[in-house]
């Protein structure tokens, strides 16, 4: 907050020369020009709550390469965000209710890509652009701006696909001056709807959408698409589920004692696992919470199913890998789950998505199959196991000396926690009490938290106690 008035306290945070700067979990309130990053400085804003900035809220300067991250931008008296010559990441950011323009590329080109944002309510633009800013405009939620959705000039580059454009005077609009050519922008297929007219001095592209999107509860930030071809084509937002904590996080943003910041989380180290051919089937088996593995007991062998399963709890395993003929590979899981969606990756899906993938959250412990060819590979999976381990699973592919499989995975955890063994007495109406040793992370361990030196699982209280 400044001190005195915005001219007495111009900036909050300002970044210049060879800076990196990282801003994470803050609340800004008041400030002319909040955040700013200099001429050539580079870094990261993520988690934070901006409000009521008397020009702009995040500024990048000419040579500024900056990831803006899960942010809340409210209220400035002009825009909301704004890069002048600078390089953005933009992603996953409620930016709701400036004066001016939502997002201001310009007076000086800007680079970047603007994805994954609810961009609503700005009172003149919702993304405006100047000079030659060429920008990635891809799958953002742009309504109810108080003139235009997206505007530019026709000397812009603009890429605009998959956006869902809604409840603006004007959708997409090119100011041309008088005699000018129509400009560059490329605008493939966006979804338009409630607009007095959607595009202006530009063509929309003939795959466009004109279908009312239907948001699943939009008064508390659930903005997920219930169904129609705006699902059928990948319209709107990639993950809409970010911005449950965000809206939550707008619309306390009176409130000063609500911190509404999230735990920062990351995977830890990978294992690299290489499954041969055996005699036995299957041909090595993987207790993902620990990294160990095991090669097939003889109770695997030649016991009985009830035998093989109490073996397989002894030794917590999680997944079976066994390879076939034909470069065919088979992986099973024990009591655990594996879950692909379309868009899991091993680069770009985040801990935090996967600790959060409801659907995962949700799926039941039990037995089943992936099957891939050497074709279909890599496959990547978030997984989720009996012991409360989440993360990411993937078959990397084949092996030729020695021949065989191999896969990898990473465990997610809540950023620089240490990992520490965890006896855990489980207490269950009409059950008895059980004890199990395990690995847990310190401070969360999936789908468990910490909370006055308790675990909670659903309704079961976890009494832990911590060995380091």
């Amino acid at each position: 907050v400044p001190l005195g008035n915005f001219k007495r306290s111009p900036v909050a945070i300002q970044a210049v020369g060879f800076s990196n700067l990282t801003i994470n979990t803050c609340r800004f309130e008041g400030f002319e020009y909040t955040v700013c990053y200099g001429e050539g400085t580079e870094g990261t804003i993520q988690d934070s709550l901006v409000m009521g900035s008397g020009h702009q809220g995040i500024s990048l300067y000419s040579g500024a390469t900056v990831k803006i991250i899960r942010n809340v931008v409210t209220g400035s008296k002009y825009h909301g965000v704004r890069s002048t010559g600078g390089t953005l990441d933009m992603k996953d950011n409620l930016i709701i209710e400036n004066a001016n323009r939502g997002v201001d590329l310009g007076n000086k080109s800007a680079h970047g890509t603007v994805t994954n944002n609810i961009i609503t309510g700005n009172r003149l633009v919702g993304i405006s652009g100047f000079a030659q800013s060429d920008v990635k405009i891809y799958n953002n939620l742009i309504l109810d701006s108080g003139q235009v959705g997206i505007g530019a000039q026709p000397s812009c580059r603009f890429s605009v696909k998959d956006n869902i454009i809604k409840g603006n005077p004007s959708g997409i609009v090119v100011f041309l001056k008088e005699g000018a050519r129509r400009g560059n922008l490329l605008i493939r297929r966006n979804t338009f709807w409630n607009n007095e007219t959607d595009t202006e001095n530009c063509e929309k592209a003939p795959q466009s959408i004109s279908e009312e999107p239907a948001f699943r509860d939009p008064a508390n930030g659930d903005f997920s698409l219930t169904g129609g071809k705006v699902v059928e084509q990948k319209q709107g937002l990639t993950n809409p589920k970010v911005f449950k904590a965000l809206w939550k996080k707008w619309k306390n943003r009176a409130d000063k004692t609500d911190v509404q910041v999230e735990v920062g989380f990351e995977f830890g180290p990978v294992t690299e696992v290489v499954a041969t051919r055996s005699d036995t089937k299957p041909n090595i088996f993987i207790d993902i919470d620990t990294g160990k593995t095991y090669e097939p007991a003889e109770v695997w062998v030649v016991g009985a199913r009830r035998e093989k399963m109490a073996w397989v709890k002894e030794k917590g395993i999680d997944v079976a890998v066994t390879i076939h003929e034909g470069d065919m590979c088979l992986v099973g899981n024990v009591e655990s789950v594996l879950r692909r969606s379309f868009d899991t990756d091993w680069d770009k899906t985040t801990a935090a998505e996967v600790l959060s993938n409801r659907e995962l959250l949700e799926d039941k412990f039990g037995f089943d199959n992936i099957q891939r060819f050497r074709r279909q590979l890599p496959a990547t999976f978030m997984f989720k196991t009996r012991q409360g381990g989440m993360g990411l699973f993937q078959i990397v592919g084949f092996t030729d000396d020695p021949y065989g499989v191999k896969v990898r995975f990473k465990m997610a955890r809540r950023a620089s926690s240490r990992q520490a063994d965890v006896q855990v007495e489980v207490e269950r109406p009409r059950e008895e009490s059980q004890v199990v040793w395990g690995k847990a992370m310190e401070g969360v361990q999936v789908g468990a938290w910490v909370e006055k030196k308790r675990w909670r699982i659903g309704g079961d209280v976890l009494c832990v106690h911590v060995e380091v």
